[in-house]
């Protein structure tokens, strides 16, 4: 097998950004994304950006007071999509991201930094309502439901649980106990 026989992987557009950058999630639907994280001095960002004849344009800054570790647009309609984001001070917040300066939604989850979050229902991709799952250290496993803006919190955790393997458990048994439970729902 020839070396252009073998799967590559070609960079096409790079950029240096001034912070570090923990997630980044393209907005369904379109040419943009989102990256999220911090600045050195300790805020919060998210930052649009737009590819336009194989450039990228800064579409908008948003600075936060808390660094941002992950986000998903899972639990959101085609036509929102709103952006769900997890920080280091374990709020979970809802974000539209044509008017950004508050949250559609927020709730101080976990006691510490949220670590992973995942989104199903919002974009087609299952079944039910849209429903936001997030995992941190702190140990429990938490699934908002965004439709009606109430939390479960399920206490599957341990102490020093990796939150992104705690997180996929978690969200298949809730499922599993969702709809054994309730299957018409």
């Amino acid at each position: 097998m020839s070396a252009l026989e073998k799967p590559q992987i070609i960079a096409h557009i790079q950029k240096s950004l001034s912070y570090t950058v923990f997630d980044s999630r393209w907005l369904p639907c379109s040419a943009k994304f989102v990256c999220m994280g911090n600045f050195a001095r300790g805020t919060g960002v998210l930052q649009i950006y737009e590819v336009q004849r194989g450039e990228l344009q800064l579409v908008r800054e948003i600075e936060k007071a808390k660094p941002i570790k992950c986000g998903t647009f899972g639990a959101t309609s085609l036509q929102q999509r709103h952006l769900a984001t997890g920080d280091f001070d374990g709020s979970l917040d809802v974000w539209n991201l044509e008017v950004p300066e508050s949250p559609v939604y927020s709730v101080k989850a976990h006691k510490e930094i949220i670590n992973s979050i995942d989104g199903v229902g919002g974009l087609g991709i299952g079944d039910g309502a849209p429903e936001i799952v997030t995992g941190s250290r702190d140990g429990p496993l938490l699934i908002t439901h965004t439709w009606t803006m109430y939390s479960v919190l399920l206490g599957i955790a341990s102490e020093n649980v990796c939150s992104q393997h705690f997180v996929i458990i978690g969200f298949f048994l809730w499922c599993f106990i969702r709809y054994r439970l309730f299957p018409s729902s």
